[in-house]
């Protein structure tokens, strides 16, 4: 068998979270930290209604839009973490809404 050293089973390092809010939008952006690139983000988040929501992005992305119309529909939690190419996934980084 080739030698495959991606074949791990160190999950790499949390990313950075920072989330900018608007009156109807919000705008989630990340940092990768650390020496491995992830090859793919987790993004999580929860509304006011009790949705959840996921989303499995390419390691190349860097922030994801949220709009909404009303507080039920806006995202009050939203998680992050890194996944590597053998699926090792980060500790999760969370933004919390603000008590409204």
């Amino acid at each position: 068998m080739p030698a495959s050293p991606w074949l791990d089973a160190v999950a790499p390092s949390a990313p950075s979270l920072t989330v900018t809010v608007q009156a109807a939008a919000m705008k989630a952006q990340w940092t990768p930290t650390g020496t491995e690139a992830a090859r793919w983000w987790l993004l999580q988040w929860h509304t006011g209604s009790g949705f959840w929501g996921s989303r499995l992005l390419w390691g190349t992305e860097r922030s994801v839009d949220f709009s909404f119309s009303g507080t039920t529909d806006r995202p009050d939690l939203i998680a992050l973490g890194a996944l590597d190419a053998a699926m090792n996934l980060s500790a999760l980084v969370t933004w919390r809404a603000s008590a409204r």
